[in-house]
């Protein structure tokens, strides 16, 4: 069957293309429930994006709930294990409240999900699918990378016990307020040259030498050499790709510590205020589950994408087939077949409605 994407809505259309990106690497198919039990949500609550999550009771009286996230099930229900890895995409939708309106979003996403391996392919792998999903999108994209590896244990060797200071501090990295880092980086005593070492992480800059260089001066533990060690060596292969332009280090973009361990994803595409693309390494999130495995996965905002690229077309159809009641059913519906052959749209109805555009009317 030759199937024609030109009638498909824009959503449709980029998910086609990157079904085959995810196919041709290898990637099967996973097909979620709809929905899991409530408890699922409940435990891993600051995992989600939003608190505010759809419930209800089954037959038996057990709270479920539609899903506001893709990954939670695949960590909950996957199978593999360092040894038996599983590398999975999926389109599913979630379901999650608007910060703006307060109303509830049914929101279609595609992603995948890498299951088992924790070596440097296995993150090379994920980071070169996100900037070719990106690329599908538009060719005017950009991914950002980040290492909360490199976070935390910059947290961890500044000794900041006090966790409002920790969280404050945070918090100014993820929003670049240079002026407060500044501030509760005193109050939190940490010396003169490392602040504004910090600071300069997170001022902009573009060229991975020069951020990765001002990463190595906050280097004083494991954690930090570690995570500059894996930057480095990605990076090393990247710029040797067609999407070395593409692909940039910003320290500024944070995720919860206490499930993303590794590399951590943002993308962004022309024309989108925002992220489409988010995700990154979440081998603490399997632990959570008692899996011994590292994971990797992102997932692209489908609806956000689809709003932004969608264009109404010019023609509702391409033909407009009159009839009248003196023409049989047999008769219609043989005209209107004959003229799909050669690939048109048409529709056949007894008026021309309002407000409707052809590029042709016949009468028959």
């Amino acid at each position: 069957m030759i199937l024609d994407t030109s009638t498909l809505s824009a959503e449709d259309g980029i998910y086609f293309v990157l079904r085959d990106i995810y196919s041709k690497a290898g990637f099967t198919r996973y097909q979620l429930k709809k929905f899991e039990e409530y408890s699922l949500y409940l435990e891993n609550m600051s995992f989600l994006s939003s608190g505010s999550i759809i419930t209800f009771n089954d037959s038996d009286g057990k709270l479920l709930a539609l899903k506001p996230d893709v990954t939670l099930s695949v960590a909950k229900n996957t199978k593999a294990t360092e040894e038996n890895f599983e590398k999975l995409y999926y389109r599913e939708s979630v379901y999650r409240m608007d910060r703006h309106t307060r109303e509830y979003r049914e929101i279609s996403q595609a992603g995948v999900e890498s299951i088992g391996g924790k070596d440097i392919y296995s993150t090379l792998e994920i980071i070169m699918l996100a900037a070719e999903s990106l690329k599908a999108i538009d060719s005017d994209f950009v991914l950002n990378i980040s290492h909360m590896g490199f976070i935390k244990g910059m947290m961890a060797d500044f000794n900041i016990e006090n966790q409002t200071l920790s969280a404050g501090i945070t918090n100014c990295i993820s929003s670049k307020n240079c002026h407060d880092l500044r501030e509760y980086a005193k109050t939190a005593g940490i010396e003169g040259q490392k602040i504004e070492n910090l600071i300069e992480l997170i001022s902009g800059k573009t060229n991975f030498d020069e951020i990765i260089g001002i990463a190595k001066k906050l280097i004083s533990g494991n954690n930090t050499r570690t995570a500059v060690y894996e930057l480095s060596e990605l990076f090393n292969i990247i710029k040797d790709t067609p999407y070395a332009d593409r692909i940039t280090l910003d320290f500024s973009i944070v995720s919860d510590m206490n499930y993303y361990n590794g590399i951590i994803l943002r993308g962004y595409v022309r024309g989108v205020p925002k992220a489409v693309l988010s995700g990154g390494r979440y081998d603490k999130l399997m632990a959570r589950f008692g899996r011994n495995a590292g994971a990797m996965g992102f997932a692209i905002n489908l609806s956000e994408v689809a709003s932004y690229y969608s264009a109404k077309p010019e023609y509702d159809a391409d033909i407009l087939l009159i009839y009248n009641k003196d023409h049989t059913p047999g008769e219609v519906f043989a005209k209107a077949q004959s003229l799909r052959k050669n690939g048109n749209r048409v529709i056949a109805l007894q008026n021309i409605p309002e407000g409707k555009k052809f590029k042709q009317i016949i009468r028959l």
